[in-house]
């Protein structure tokens, strides 16, 4: 199992020769191609390598850093190396002086998954500074547990593609649906199910309102209606949306005073009692240079079947990226059909193979953690100012937090420089 599939190999002479999809696969992605050139290819690290300067000189700065040679040395030379450092560090400055992590991308499966390994690993050692977060959904994950409760519901419980295809009418899809990069899953994934439920769908009838810069973010053959927007004005296009369908009395306000908090707010900001200006569509178009008449037929379209509206998880990859998502759900929320089958908000259809899988009936087996109390962590995404700064102050979800003084980084999986 990789990440972008189930596959098997044939194998000559102790080499791997061809790699085929698992035969449940209607949809295989092309990368696992790529599986018998990470294999075989010139640039693998067979052995463990280590810095000369550093083998021989110990830590400390260097000015051989950067064109310094590597050494291939043995396994059991390297285990104690490594392991006398992590005990000296631990011993002279704490065990929170480790910023120990692994992004969790460096293989499928739960034994050899390097995150649950490195886990049980420094909660054995006594503890290490870790990340938390990612890089992928930074701000949906610190605001959907304030905004619906749970973000593992948005994320495992999301409306299920055969839901999508048999109960949809219209898919109004920020940032997109590509099933290209629906490819992959953190845990593997048997069958690519996107591209064709989006084809049911489309051959049910589901209409796909594509609101993004670019006309290939859902497959041609769709037939999707393309309304290109200026990036990063999807929440003006939204509050014009959501300003028709108070203007036109089309919001279920019902259903906003049964469910939810806060819609008398919402509703005098976008109506403008709040501020004097109405978002309505004609705000919103001189805003995003989307049409007004756009934004009204798409609003009239969403109040007259079923809706789900959707974003992307890159609009949430920017200054203010909790915006769109919280207002994507306002929408959705005043359209009354949360919680109905097709209906609502979905947020990352078509950036994972997972999203719109269905729950898991039953937990994959896991690793015990070994972990103790988490004490020290830091945002994933603040990797640099971490270590520019120990002991600084920060902000971060309602915290004030302070960076810890790291003296040695131990990653499993990954590169936290390369990545960040």
């Amino acid at each position: 199992m990789a990440h972008w599939g189930a596959f098997d190999v044939e194998a000559e002479a102790g080499r791997l020769v061809a790699v085929r999809p698992h035969p449940d696969d209607a949809d295989p992605s092309p990368l696992l191609a790529n599986v018998l050139d990470a294999a075989r290819g010139p640039a693998r690290v067979t052995t463990p390598a280590v810095r000369r300067g550093w083998w021989e000189d110990g830590p400390g700065p260097s000015d051989r850093r950067g064109s310094d040679e590597w050494l291939a040395v043995g396994w059991d030379e390297v285990l104690d190396r490594v392991a006398a450092e992590l005990a000296r560090v631990r011993d002279g400055h704490g065990a929170d002086a480790v910023y120990a992590g692994s992004y969790g991308w460096a293989s499928a499966g739960r034994f050899h998954h390097a995150q649950s390994q490195l886990r049980r690993f420094t909660g054995l050692f006594g503890g290490a500074t870790v990340s938390v977060g990612t890089y992928s959904t930074g701000a949906a994950e610190v605001l959907l547990p304030h905004v619906i409760g749970d973000d593992e519901a948005v994320w495992r419980g999301a409306t299920a593609w055969p839901v999508i295809a048999a109960h949809t009418d219209t898919l109004v899809a920020f940032g997109g649906v590509p099933a290209k990069n629906a490819t992959v899953s953190p845990g593997g994934v048997t069958e690519h199910r996107v591209a064709a439920s989006l084809r049911r769908a489309a051959a049910r009838g589901m209409r796909i309102e594509l609101l993004s810069p670019l006309r290939d973010d859902v497959a041609a053959e769709l037939g999707a209606s393309w309304h290109p927007l200026r990036p990063a004005t999807d929440v003006a296009v939204m509050l014009g949306i959501a300003h028709v369908l108070l203007d036109e009395g089309l919001a279920d306000l019902d259903f906003c005073e049964r469910y939810c908090v806060g819609t008398d707010r919402l509703v005098d900001y976008v109506t403008g009692r709040v501020d004097g200006v109405a978002k309505s569509p004609e705000w919103a178009a001189a805003v995003s240079q989307l049409p007004a008449a756009t934004m009204r037929e798409l609003a009239r379209r969403m109040a007259g079947g079923r809706t789900l509206v959707t974003t992307s998880w890159s609009l949430q990859r920017a200054r203010f990226g909790e915006q769109p998502l919280w207002m994507s759900i306002a929408l959705a929320c005043l359209l009354g059909q949360v919680g109905l089958p097709g209906g609502g908000f979905g947020h990352g259809y078509g950036s994972l193979a997972d999203v719109g899988g269905g729950r898991d009936r039953v937990r994959v087996p896991a690793l015990p953690g070994a972990i103790r109390q988490l004490r020290s962590w830091v945002p994933v995404a603040r990797a640099a100012d971490m270590l520019l700064d120990p002991g600084g102050s920060y902000d971060f979800d309602g915290q004030r937090r302070r960076y810890p003084d790291i003296r040695l980084v131990y990653w499993v999986g990954g590169n936290p420089f390369h990545h960040h």
